[in-house]
């Protein structure tokens, strides 16, 4: 779980009223995934590694449904962390920036998987997403960082806490977002500021 750590990044933009910050982990050739409210209305990103080097990166898929991005910067070399499902009661941790302050691992468990109703990043168009249920503490900040297993394999993509219960949160599954990450070589940089900052 301490190597999986070293492939999540503190992401940090301009723009909605001042400097926005999340989460976002490796997924190899210089891609970084990351949630779509974390970059929309934002511009001038970077990235910045567990051990504190910061370098330019740039939007190069944005779906504010499913509320996930992917970065792009040729400036990082870090080897992407893999994949794996989950089921009721696996063991996992939460891992990013709360707060934008320095890495966090949380302790998590996934409570299962649902087809969860709600609306995109702006509060507007309906939207159904497969999503893991977990128990954890994740904080804002956390948004677009990993939920990994005990083996360091990312399970899904924090990207919401629950409004009645502030340990339970939100996790889109890896099955969600596989389709996103194909052909990650044919995306083109997009200009995010041009967009409105999420609800």
């Amino acid at each position: 779980m301490n190597n999986a750590a070293k492939a999540v990044f503190k992401v940090t933009s301009l723009g909605c009223g001042g400097l926005v910050t999340g989460s976002g982990f490796a997924v190899g050739g210089g891609y970084i995934v990351t949630n779509a409210h974390v970059v929309s209305g934002t511009y001038d990103h970077h990235v910045q590694t567990p051990g504190g080097d910061q370098v330019t990166a740039s939007v190069v898929y944005f779906d504010p449904n499913r509320d996930f991005a992917l970065l792009y910067t040729s400036e990082l070399t870090t080897a992407g962390l893999g994949f794996a499902p989950a089921s009721r009661g696996t063991d996992a941790a939460v891992i990013g920036y709360p707060g934008g302050g320095r890495e966090t691992i949380e302790p998590a468990v996934v409570d299962g998987a649902v087809e969860a109703q709600g609306r995109d990043i702006y509060s507007t168009n309906p939207v159904t997403r497969q999503v893991y249920v977990i128990q954890g503490k994740v904080r804002p900040g956390n948004s677009g960082g990993p939920l990994v297993d005990l083996q360091g394999k990312v399970l899904g993509i924090v990207f919401a806490t629950s409004a009645s219960d502030p340990n339970q949160a939100y996790a889109l599954t890896d099955d969600e977002i596989s389709s996103d990450l194909q052909d990650v070589q044919h995306r083109h940089n997009i200009d995010t500021s041009r967009y409105a900052c999420a609800a």
